[in-house]
């Protein structure tokens, strides 16, 4: 996702194409005669291993894991005959040499201001940085990533505090629609929702969400709402997580007790919500078109917080038998259907059977 983003950044999708591209470089940048392309490099001497990280510009031929330096330099020789500059980074990163979301965090420059080093000096924000655009871990972070920043260290980077979310508070909920949200939490969020008492999430643990932050959603669909953090599904964590969704749209403090619809503490069917997998989670409940409900997401306990991505969900019910002997389109069985119209009239367009 990053690669697409960036025009000095490498497609993803393309990077094979790299050793037919031609690409002009002057004499000073990597040694290449001023004019010269990288599609006249020749096949790769040699240089793997080399001795720089394959993940950064290092300035010498090859890097330091075999295997990714092989791969990259079969695809373009330059990277071992010349120098491993960016375009070498981004086709190690398309063969999955660099990890999911970057270098090293937490770095030592502002998370929310450009810098000229690598990653930022909060790990929280700069992992869910690096997980939307992995140059920000590799590469100095400009201004795309401080952008970036603003957008999901809400509170670190307005002032509000060591919480990297902006939606901290049950009272300040951010909307979420469906599809995949990154997001940050670390131990300085407040756990302000309800506890909900023991069993209510799982088996384990208090009924808490700990470290929370809040979202709201407009239902797209009558059916089911899915929220989760399991890979299985699209989503991802690097902590334990919890998500509970509630039957109202974001009242503030929070949205009481009884109007929870559903906890969950881990995936109940898929690998992601074993100890192998992380213990992360997986909610469903029923949901009516238009009508907005409140998402929590958290931790498990005290001090389990960290970066991911949320993906959320709606799938239609099925059309129910009543509407298709109808022949009416079913945009919202159930009961909100049925009590449109007369039970007898619409008994008598049915029909018996």
């Amino acid at each position: 996702m990053s690669t697409m983003m960036r025009p000095h950044y490498f497609v993803t999708c393309s990077f094979i194409c790299v050793a037919t591209l031609s690409v002009s470089r002057v004499q000073a940048e990597d040694g290449l005669p001023k004019g010269a392309s990288r599609a006249d490099s020749s096949p790769a001497e040699g240089g793997c291993p080399g001795s720089g990280n394959c993940c950064i510009a290092n300035g010498s031929p090859g890097c330091n894991d075999f295997a990714c330096c092989e791969d990259v330099c079969f695809i373009d020789p330059f990277c071992c005959n010349n120098n491993w500059d960016l375009t070498c980074v981004a086709a190690a990163e398309a063969f999955g040499c660099c990890g999911g979301g970057g270098g090293d965090c937490p770095g030592t420059g502002d998370c929310c201001v450009v810098n000229d080093t690598p990653s930022c000096n909060n790990t929280a924000c700069c992992e869910a940085v690096c997980a939307i655009d992995n140059f920000c871990c590799f590469e100095p972070w400009d201004s795309d990533c401080a952008n970036f920043a603003m957008q999901v260290c809400g509170n670190l980077c307005d002032g509000g505090g060591d919480c990297p979310a902006g939606n901290d508070n049950a009272d300040n909920t951010s909307p979420i629609g469906d599809g995949t949200t990154p997001f940050s939490t670390s131990a300085d969020c407040n756990s302000d929702g309800p506890d909900h008492g023991a069993d209510a999430c799982g088996p384990y643990g208090d009924g808490a969400v700990h470290h929370d932050i809040w979202y709201t959603y407009d239902a797209t669909c009558t059916g089911t709402l899915t929220a989760t953090t399991c890979e299985e599904l699209g989503g991802s964590a690097n902590f334990d997580t919890r998500i509970a969704i509630y039957d109202c749209c974001g009242q503030p403090p929070a949205c009481p007790d009884d109007l929870l619809l559903r906890c969950n503490d881990d995936d109940p069917t898929n690998p992601c919500g074993t100890a192998a997998g992380g213990f992360h989670s997986t909610l469903e409940v029923p949901v009516d078109a238009g009508n907005c409900y409140t998402i929590r997401l958290g931790g498990f306990q005290e001090g389990n917080a960290g970066s991911g991505n949320l993906v959320i969900s709606c799938t239609p019910q099925e059309c129910q038998p009543a509407c298709e002997k109808m022949n009416v389109e079913c945009l919202n069985p159930g009961p909100a259907y049925l009590n449109r119209r007369p039970v007898a009239r619409l008994v008598r367009e049915i029909g018996p059977g």
